[in-house]
């Protein structure tokens, strides 16, 4: 299910894979939550995909890749 889970619990290492997988591709990336019987996962895709519980958007600003905060509702 998980393609590795102790390394998804871990919000700054995936924050860190979204900015480098942003950089590279050249494309917005959004970093979410899913909670399980295990914990939180954390995970992130392009920017664009609907989905509930994202944290923070990876994108360029100003030449530089920048993770965003998300208000919470």
């Amino acid at each position: 299910m998980c393609g590795n889970c102790n390394k998804k619990k871990d919000l700054g290492w995936v924050e860190e894979m979204a900015q480098k997988v942003a950089v590279f591709d050249d494309q917005p990336q959004q970093v979410y939550v899913h909670t399980t019987y295990e914990g939180d996962i954390f995970d992130f895709e392009p920017l664009g995909i609907r989905r509930e519980n994202v944290i923070k958007i990876v994108r360029l600003i100003d030449g530089k890749y920048v993770a965003t905060s998300i208000a919470e509702p």
